[in-house]
């Protein structure tokens, strides 16, 4: 278990197994059939996204916040997010999600998009924080399937304006009625641009908001 994880959480924690046998450290928390997944950056942790899937879960959301392997408390082994997310997926099936709402950042929202996509759970909105356009994953093609409200963000000179581009390649290929596109300044990557100062205690508001808006209003319909 992430030493990031406080106390009160600790009985939250659990293992996922996925295909090639690696055992991941997964952090669980809430109740319901409609959960918020949370996928961290390359070289993040389970506990960049835990305040904001602390406020989901007092709007009455089930979240999941994945370890991939080799970081922290999840096993050592060569990188694989496909597999690892997809074990992630397979378990929200085995709770009987009926809606998922995609956040990740970097690769770790590129691998959200696609894992999500191929996992059939029913989509009710996408968020991404910088993510590369394909990073063990394509999630230009697989974001043409998501017509659901979705949210890209990224810093203007995030490695030089890459990511950006990156970023709005996806997001020209969504189909969704309802998206927008953020560029924040700075060269910030991933969550790193929700926290630090108060611009980004605002822009870490605003997440939340369009997190608690999309869904409540997708389950609605």
């Amino acid at each position: 278990m992430n030493t990031c994880v406080p106390k009160r959480l600790w009985n939250d924690v659990t293992t996922l197994t996925t295909k090639d046998g690696k055992h991941l450290s997964t952090l669980i928390i809430g109740t319901g059939p409609d959960v918020v997944y949370f996928g961290h950056q390359y070289g993040g942790q389970i506990c960049n996204f835990l305040d904001l899937a602390e406020q989901m879960v007092e709007r009455g959301y089930r979240v999941m916040l994945p370890e991939f392997r080799g970081y922290v408390a999840s096993e050592a082994g060569t990188p694989s997010s496909p597999l690892d997310m997809r074990a992630a997926f397979d378990k929200l099936k085995a709770l009987k999600t009926q809606h998922v709402f995609l956040v990740g950042a970097s690769c770790g929202g590129t691998t959200a998009v696609t894992e999500g996509v191929r996992s059939g759970i029913p989509i009710a909105g996408l968020t991404l924080l910088s993510s590369p356009a394909r990073c063990d994953g394509d999630a230009v093609a697989a974001v043409k399937k998501i017509r659901q409200p979705s949210l890209f963000m990224v810093a203007k000179d995030d490695m030089q304006g890459a990511h950006e581009k990156q970023l709005r390649e996806v997001y020209n290929a969504s189909p969704a009625k309802k998206k927008q596109f953020v560029v924040v300044g700075g060269e910030a990557h991933g969550t790193l641009m929700l926290y630090g100062d108060k611009a980004a205690d605002k822009r870490r508001a605003e997440v939340i908001g369009f997190l608690a808006d999309t869904f409540s209003a997708a389950l609605r319909t």
